[in-house]
């Protein structure tokens, strides 16, 4: 019915069409109807692909085309979530010059990082590390470019995950060293900047008990157990 209403008013603008298909999208989404969700996203993009190119239209098309190819991944379609990923990509280089710089850099990171993610379950261990890599920087250069104290937190903590996220890379294909470093890095910001009980303080953690358990060192992989214990008990 607010498919067939919305059809009918000629009055609403494509911008509010959009809208409408895009929680529409969610909604079956939330319900476990992937191929609804899937359409109902698309007829979103397809509202305001040929609007002009002003930036709420352009925030609105690159935000569009990454939940859709978020929503491909999680139904298990990784070839479609790779296609509206790079779509996606490609929107965000197109809009450079009229959406915020801080928005492009953090745009093209959040991308990058599903892709990356995307990799790694195809097997494409070393692609996905350098994805991930270019996705990090992206990321930095957003918080550089960041009006001061807006979302610094949010931000930090998206790169702290990424980081994370690439010692894990690093742990598989054998280069525990480099992951070490990067766990260590991440583990001082979290324990200053995060509650001692917090689950990604654990996370980290669980990262050095795999790179001591692979390499052999029980003991170091003991102590790392055993300071993992006392933060969910803290």
């Amino acid at each position: 019915l607010y498919v067939v209403l919305m059809k009918a008013d000629e009055s609403v603008l494509p911008v509010e069409r959009y809208t409408g298909y895009y929680n529409l999208a969610f909604g079956y989404f939330s319900l476990g109807q992937m191929n609804r969700a899937v359409d109902y996203f698309s007829k979103a993009l397809e509202q305001i692909i040929n609007e002009p190119p002003e930036k709420h239209i352009l925030d609105r098309i690159i935000d569009g085309y990454n939940a859709l190819g978020a929503l491909h991944y999680r139904a298990g379609d990784h070839r479609n979530a790779m296609l509206a990923f790079d779509e996606c990509l490609e929107q965000i280089e197109q809009s450079r010059g009229v959406i915020d710089e801080s928005f492009y850099f953090a745009a093209r990171a959040n991308v990058l990082g599903n892709i990356s993610i995307i990799l790694q379950d195809l097997g494409d261990l070393i692609r996905s590390k350098e994805v991930l890599e270019e996705a990090i920087q992206d990321r930095i250069r957003a918080l550089e470019l960041s009006p001061a104290g807006y979302a610094t937190d949010q931000i930090n903590n998206l790169q702290m995950s990424s980081y994370n996220n690439l010692a894990a890379i690093y742990i598989a294909i054998g280069d525990f060293k480099r992951a070490e470093r990067l766990l260590e890095f991440v583990l001082d910001f979290r324990m200053v900047n995060l509650a001692p009980d917090d689950p990604r303080i654990a996370s980290t953690m669980e990262g050095f008990i795999s790179i001591y358990l692979t390499m052999g060192d029980y003991d170091a992989a003991m102590e790392a157990g055993n300071k993992l214990s006392w933060n969910l008990v803290w």
